[in-house]
């Protein structure tokens, strides 16, 4: 392997190697990728960190300059600061528990570090491709007037099935080009998103009137973004998507089970 240059399919290849071993590996080179100067910041909230640094190692390959902010749920243990540190990448806390509770705090920390940037975010087990932040930005086509949020999609893999995670990833892309051709607004997806505060400042308030634990799921930021009156939009491109792990079903039953009671809240489901 190429230790300065990993292909994309060389880091598939180690999704399941120990975070500590990713970090002695690539994090020599992998730190001076990053550009907090004039980087785009990419947010994502880290509970366990044991997929951390491998994606931070696919983000220092990124086309464009990248500004990468772990927010640590679980400050103080599992390493994640220690790994993210060593890898280069900036690091802030968050107590409250919760993916979007993290997701939350570091896009204010970022929108406000970064005040005239984008600010996009994914999950600590996804693995980007090279141009995949080079396409968001591009794509977003975001007015900066009113602000807004827009959605890449994802594929899902490393599940249990792999049956299910072609379902879903196939279901997710569906759902969300039939919403773009009906002029819907798109399916929310948190592990791939795209945030342009408006210049007025309403998006963040509106983020900020809330308690970090006010937002159990990625839909609570939408509708945050949207009661600003921010935009809210889906980008098709095929390299805005990004892998993630898939790994919420067992099995196709316990998927369409989980269709089938799509009427009630689901936000219970994100919470963990």
């Amino acid at each position: 392997m190429n230790k300065l240059n990993p292909s994309f399919k060389e880091l598939f290849s180690l999704r399941n190697t120990a975070a500590s071993e990713i970090v002695d590996r690539f994090a020599d080179v992998t730190r001076q990728q990053f550009d907090y100067a004039n980087g785009i910041p990419v947010v994502m909230g880290s509970y366990d960190g044991k997929d951390l640094p491998l994606l931070l190692v696919a983000l220092g390959r990124s086309s464009i300059p990248l500004a990468p902010v772990i927010v640590d749920n679980k400050p103080g243990q599992g390493g994640i600061r220690e790994h993210a540190e060593a890898m280069g990448a900036k690091v802030i806390d968050e107590e409250i528990p919760g993916q979007m509770s993290a997701v939350s705090t570091g896009i204010e920390y970022a929108a406000t570090a970064h005040p005239d940037s984008y600010v996009i975010v994914t999950d600590d087990d996804c693995l980007p491709m090279a141009r995949w932040a080079e396409t968001m930005v591009r794509h977003a086509r975001l007015n900066r007037e009113l602000g807004g949020i827009a959605y890449g999609g994802v594929i899902l893999e490393h599940g249990q099935s792999q049956l299910t995670d072609l379902l879903r990833t196939a279901y997710g892309l569906a759902t969300n080009v039939r919403r773009k051709i009906t002029h819907s607004s798109p399916k929310a997806r948190g592990p791939n998103g795209i945030l342009l505060p408006d210049k007025h400042g309403r998006i963040l308030e509106e983020l900020r009137m809330k308690a970090p634990d006010a937002f159990p799921c990625d839909v609570s930021v939408q509708e945050s973004v949207v009661a600003a009156g921010g935009e809210v939009k889906s980008i098709l491109n095929p390299h805005a998507f990004t892998f993630t792990r898939g790994d919420r079903f067992s099995s196709v039953g316990s998927l369409a089970k989980d269709l089938m009671q799509r009427g009630k809240n689901r936000a219970k489901l994100y919470e963990d």
